[in-house]
């Protein structure tokens, strides 16, 4: 849901409860798969893929009491043009950041001032030489909380210090190696752990770059990394002893890959004003321009899916 019990909308938890009624389902060879299929079909229908290429701007010109987007431009100065623009980006970003707020009409740039996001986490990384199957674990998702009150979980992201409390009131674990068997080599099995934290703890640190972030920064990693193998070790016992790899991302990890607003993990906050028909619309005010992504009609891999396809409708 992106944000706790109490404040999710029952129309919210019904869609996500109704996406899992026949079971779930989990590409063969790993998420990478999907954004393979998406760029070998692009390049079939003629489409360039450019990687390592940000955008500037996203160019509008005035046209009648409108503007249209024209192209974008990337960081280098190279300009693109094209007769639509699609924007998988957030709201923030794609408007204030790369259309600018001069270009935007009052009624927009007050809709903006008032979006909320979704929660960031932290994420967990890690291989071990463990036979995790024998233990007993299978291609399930496994909420692991100390208390039976949920809505403890997303608290600690309301809180600037999530190391207050000393330790985690619950995580979010995955075995990917059991979705997959044929991801397993050498006896490894890889696993992916979550925690709902505030973009807050990290803010701080957001105007330093990715792989030169101050000492301050890598201590709280390793604390909360510790936190985190803690909790896991109840679910695992022996894991933090037998890692062959760990890597932690944060909040400021989501804003470096995926330039999420305070590093947002499901785009706007899945409010009850900010879903359906009060999300924001593929077509937007500024002809050309799109909308696609967990920002508009919905979040979640399927529902970022099915807003690609609204957009192509429009």
């Amino acid at each position: 849901h992106g944000m706790g019990p109490c404040e999710a909308p029952a129309a919210l938890h019904a869609a996500v409860m109704a996406h899992y009624f026949e079971g779930g389902y989990y590409p063969k060879g790993g998420a990478r798969m999907l954004p393979r299929a998406f760029i070998r079909g692009l390049r079939r229908h003629g489409g360039e893929i450019r990687l390592s290429t940000p955008v500037a701007r996203i160019v509008t010109e005035p046209a009648g009491r409108r503007r249209r987007a024209v192209g974008v431009e990337t960081a280098d100065g190279e300009m693109l043009s094209a007769r639509q623009v699609l924007s998988n980006a957030d709201p923030e970003v794609t408007f204030n950041g790369l259309v600018g707020p001069e270009h935007l009409s009052r009624r927009l740039r007050r809709r903006l001032a008032r979006t909320e996001y979704s929660l960031s986490a932290i994420s967990l990384f890690c291989a071990t030489n463990l036979d995790l199957e024998a233990q007993g674990f299978d291609s399930g998702n496994y909420w692991f909380a100390e208390e039976a009150r949920v809505e403890d979980l997303y608290d600690l992201a309301k809180q600037k210090d999530p190391l207050a409390s000393g330790t985690l009131p619950g995580i979010f674990l995955t075995v990917t190696t059991l979705k997959d068997r044929a991801k397993r080599t050498d006896g490894i099995h890889t696993i992916e752990c979550f925690a709902f934290v505030s973009y807050d703890a990290f803010a701080e640190w957001q105007d330093s770059l990715y792989g030169h972030r101050p000492q301050g920064y890598e201590d709280l990693k390793a604390r909360l990394t510790a936190m985190m193998l803690h909790r896991m070790d109840q679910l695992i016992p022996g894991l933090s002893h037998n890692l062959v790899f760990s890597s932690l991302g944060t909040p400021l990890t989501n804003a470096h890959y995926i330039n999420a607003t305070r590093g947002n993990l499901y785009g706007t906050a899945k409010r009850w004003n900010q879903i359906g028909p009060w999300s924001y619309s593929p077509r937007t005010e500024i002809d050309g321009l799109f909308l696609c992504g967990a920002s508009t009609y919905a979040h979640g891999v399927s529902g970022a899916t099915e807003t690609g396809i609204m957009a192509a409708a429009e």
